[in-house]
């Protein structure tokens, strides 16, 4: 560094030379961040509020609070792409209904080597 860098930087109050810093270093990721991965990824998972609610009612519906279905119908039922019916990823759809259903109290797993995805009411608010 400089010997007039480290000058201005001094005169600078901390928080506005860290806050610079950090400016600089986001223009820089951003700078070598991949634009365009769509063919190198599953789209985002967007369920309608209105399936979300359904999913939720026939859990409190179910005595055990507790359902199992075939990870292609589900897929299909909710409307969302196909790529999440793949068993073999079973896993990853799972965490991201996960994360999805997880502001209603509902987890999400998958079952049988990924042939199924297993919901659970896990708080009755």
């Amino acid at each position: 560094m400089s010997a007039q860098a480290s000058n201005s930087r001094a005169m600078l109050p901390t928080n506005m030379a860290k806050s610079a810093q950090v400016e600089q270093g986001a223009d820089e990721l951003l700078a070598i961040a991949e634009k365009r991965l769509e063919g190198l990824r599953r789209p985002n998972i967007n369920i309608p509020n209105e399936r979300k609610e359904m999913v939720r009612k026939a859990l409190e519906k179910e005595p055990s609070h507790h359902l199992v279905v075939d990870l292609r119908k589900f897929v299909d039922w909710v409307g969302i792409s196909p790529s999440f019916a793949d068993t073999k990823r079973a896993y990853l759809t799972a965490a991201s209904l996960s994360r999805v259903f997880s502001d209603m109290g509902i987890k999400v797993g998958s079952r049988g080597k990924g042939k199924y995805v297993s919901l659970r009411l896990v708080s009755k608010s």
